[in-house]
């Protein structure tokens, strides 16, 4: 009897420990899935930055951060977080200077560093947070062959930019997913339009500002009639051909976007955030309109103006049926998606 109570009892305890680590085991996986769940809701809580039509994004080189314009009241802020910072910088992780900037939707803005020894030019991929706390910095590809790039638009999931370097004049389309250029044209026509520093697309049409000169300014910060402002043109997508809308009245026109149906730009030389008409005859002369002081150093700005594709021929197919054989190879990419 002894011997079989000393069994009993042993079983009895073999089962209390099993027990435990059972309770033990089913404790640490709630304790995971609450923690699983909890990082679910604090991701989902942490949404990207969509832009309304009445903000649009600046990059500040002054400061090395990202402003946000507010339309209704034609004032900036900076957003606390740096892009750019010294850490950054060396190891690789942030670029060394972003000199354009556009807005790719869903969070997603898109901008390059360019101009370096090397000719090239890297793409870079932003997403800020809608507390405008943290931003995401993400390098595509490894670079890609075009320099001087001032200025970069999205169309139709591609980006165009042109490349200044060496008067080459040059049209190119880059592909958001590899960062490299899929297709290159260049840019003709007789209005002797060079160096591109601001792009905006609207409707089926890529507009551009060029500079060739900056001219003397009046007291409300416009060129003289006269002098050689920045000038405000059109640029076919499937020719390259670059048509002249008008001047704009302001010098060193470095960023363009379209904020809804508005166009509106940065001059460096005037310190002016300008609203920029897209017909000449409803000026009286410039297309520029004053709206504020912000526009020292601002190297790119974003706004939100998604292009209906019900409404036109889709650009990025344009563009590239126009770009010869390695054109037609990334048309052919796209449609096999």
């Amino acid at each position: 009897m002894g011997i079989m109570n000393l069994n009993v009892s042993k079983k009895l305890k073999g089962e209390v420990k099993m027990k435990n680590a059972n309770v033990m085991n089913i404790s640490t996986i709630m304790s995971v899935l609450i923690a699983l769940l909890t990082i679910m809701i604090l991701m989902q809580g942490q949404t990207a930055l969509a832009l309304s039509t009445t903000m649009i994004l600046g990059i500040d080189d002054d400061s090395d951060k990202f402003a946000l314009y507010d339309l209704e009241t034609n004032e900036a802020r900076l957003l606390d977080a740096t892009i750019l910072s010294g850490d950054d910088r060396g190891n690789g992780r942030a670029p060394k200077e972003i000199e354009s900037l556009t807005y790719g939707g869903d969070g997603i803005f898109y901008g390059v560093q360019s101009y370096n020894w090397k000719t090239t030019s890297q793409l870079y991929k932003f997403e800020i947070s809608d507390d405008l706390n943290d931003i995401t910095v993400e390098t595509v590809g490894t670079g890609f062959d075009a320099s001087n790039i001032d200025a970069v638009e999205y169309a139709d999931g591609m980006l165009y930019a042109v490349d200044n370097s060496r008067n080459k004049n040059e049209l190119v389309a880059v592909d958001t997913l590899t960062g490299q250029v899929v297709g290159r044209k260049s840019v003709t026509g007789d209005s002797g339009a060079k160096k591109f520093e601001g792009l905006a697309y609207k409707d089926g049409i890529l507009y551009g500002s060029a500079t060739t000169n900056d001219g003397k300014k009046r007291s409300d910060g416009s060129l003289t009639t006269g002098d050689h402002s920045s000038s405000l043109y059109t640029i076919d997508l499937v020719t390259g051909e670059a048509g002249l809308v008008g001047q704009i009245g302001f010098g060193q026109v470095e960023s363009l976007t379209f904020a809804g149906d508005t166009l509106y730009g940065t001059s460096d030389t005037s310190d002016a955030f300008l609203e920029i008409a897209l017909l000449l005859e409803d000026t009286g002369g410039n297309l520029g309109k004053v709206l504020s002081d912000w526009g020292s150093d601002i190297e790119g700005i974003a706004g939100n103006s998604m292009p209906d594709a019900a409404e036109s021929p889709e650009p990025a197919t344009m563009f590239l049926l126009g770009a010869g054989l390695v054109g037609l190879a990334a048309l052919k990419r796209r449609f096999d998606k």
